[in-house]
């Protein structure tokens, strides 16, 4: 864990010298943070007429209790579900938001990017360096996290994390090798240190790839779903299985947000805290996460 932190900040380092990558201008960021609340308002009117519960999660429901509304550099959007809200989203949403938006998520058909649903609008342009040759759909997307609930036995969570991390590693190897591109690997030439890590990645991919990548994801999301308990996760994103209390996410509170009211998490400060610890804490730069791309552009 601590060698992809380090190799994280050897990206970061590159993304702002490469010709390949270039950061969103204020301005960018300012028009992607409002086509991205007017996607989640989109689906949260496809929620609510379902009786679906969602909130924001994660930067977003942070942005909300301590900016108002988005980070100021933040450039995504997070959504989470419980599983059960989640499976019926999957089953109503592709029709529902056709026309617009396309979903991606593993169970669902066609090639899947990521362990969780994607909800991407495909009449925008939004090119990350990694995906250039891959054939699923691409565009300003929303990421829809399913809330897992972690087993009450200590054995079998510790037993489910192992495996599961190991799943994680696995659909990102094969991903790796099954959409890999010249300009991908000509990046991640730029130093020794990501020399040396994109071959044992696509090495890993070629062993493991004797199934699909969305083989690969939805043994995945079968395997992580749990019966219901006290505490909920989304294992897809995070290498800890402590979770947060499901007293915490319900029921769906709301907050302002860019002056509209969102659902988020019912104790924020309980789920926040879990998530980030002293989140009222503004990060330096430095540790700023944010997309770099290829290309941007949005309808005018």
């Amino acid at each position: 864990y601590n060698t992809m932190l380090r190799l994280s900040k050897y990206m970061k380092r590159l993304a702002h010298t490469s010709d390949q990558l270039c950061p969103l201008t204020d301005d960018d960021l300012k028009r992607l943070q409002n086509h991205l609340l007017g996607m989640f308002l989109d689906i949260a009117r496809v929620c609510d007429k379902h009786g679906i519960r969602v909130m924001m999660c994660s930067g977003s429901a942070l942005g909300a209790v301590r900016h108002g509304g988005f980070i100021p550099w933040d450039d995504d959007l997070d959504v989470m579900m419980l599983r059960e809200d989640y499976d019926r989203f999957l089953a109503i949403a592709p029709a529902e938001l056709a026309g617009r938006y396309e979903i991606m998520a593993p169970g669902l058909p066609g090639e899947t990017k990521a362990l969780f649903a994607k909800v991407v609008d495909t009449h925008t342009v939004f090119s990350e360096l990694s995906d250039l040759r891959a054939p699923y759909p691409q565009g300003v997307f929303i990421d829809i996290f399913p809330l897992e609930y972690l087993p009450a036995n200590p054995v079998v969570r510790s037993v489910k994390h192992f495996i599961a991390n190991g799943l994680v590693g696995i659909t990102r190897f094969t991903a790796m090798y099954r959409f890999r591109n010249p300009e991908f690997r000509r990046y991640m030439s730029g130093t020794r240190a990501l020399r040396w890590h994109y071959r044992v990645r696509l090495g890993l991919g070629w062993c493991f790839s004797f199934l699909s990548h969305r083989t690969w994801c939805r043994i995945f999301d079968r395997f992580v779903r749990s019966a219901p308990s006290t505490r909920v996760h989304y294992p897809g994103v995070s290498y800890k299985w402590k979770g947060f209390p499901l007293a915490a996410i319900l029921p769906v509170g709301t907050a302002s947000f860019d002056g509209h009211r969102v659902p988020v998490p019912h104790d924020p400060h309980t789920y926040l805290t879990c998530v980030y610890g002293d989140y009222m804490k503004i990060p330096p730069v430095e540790q700023r996460e944010r997309h770099y791309v290829v290309e941007f552009r949005l309808p005018v």
